[in-house]
């Protein structure tokens, strides 16, 4: 299977429910090197370990697990990579990058419009009725709702 790289994600599924071979391929070397990252980590890291750097985002022992178990497993453009770009673990790894402005923007969205609660019930509901009930309650879903299709098309 051929895959987009884009941090792992694919290239893990697919390889986790059975093909027999993945390549995964990107532009960005830093989506390859997270892959990398990622496959070392599960490979041998502690659940909770590999939990803390990719669920959570951050791991307040990163660098020693990285200097430790990581690095002398890891090609040499995922090494030289990640030796100057650790302190993700620490700051929040969501937050790097081009994915992370747009989740700082966001958030930022959330808080200068009064919408955390709301989006923090959102991420909490257990149905997805819920969650359609919550999310067209709020005022930008229902503009961009009730928008003509062809306003879309133009931009």
């Amino acid at each position: 299977v051929l895959t987009l790289t884009s941090g792992g994600c694919n290239t893990l599924h697919l390889a986790a429910h059975g093909a027999k071979h993945v390549a995964s391929v990107d532009l960005n070397p830093a989506q390859s090197a997270l892959c990398e990252l990622k496959v070392q980590a599960i490979k041998r890291l502690a659940y909770e370990d590999v939990w803390k750097m990719f669920g959570e985002g951050k791991h307040e022992r990163v660098a020693e697990l990285f200097e430790t178990k990581l690095a002398p497993w890891l090609s040499q453009g995922s090494l030289n990579f990640w030796s100057k770009k650790l302190h993700y673990f620490q700051d929040g790894l969501y937050y790097h990058g081009a994915m992370g402005k747009v989740l700082l923007g966001v958030y930022w969205f959330q808080i200068l419009f009064g919408y955390r609660k709301k989006f923090l019930k959102f991420c909490s509901a257990k149905t997805l009725e819920e969650q359609r009930s919550i999310w067209t309650s709020l005022w930008f879903v229902r503009i961009f709702l009730h928008m003509p299709a062809m306003v879309f098309a133009v931009m």
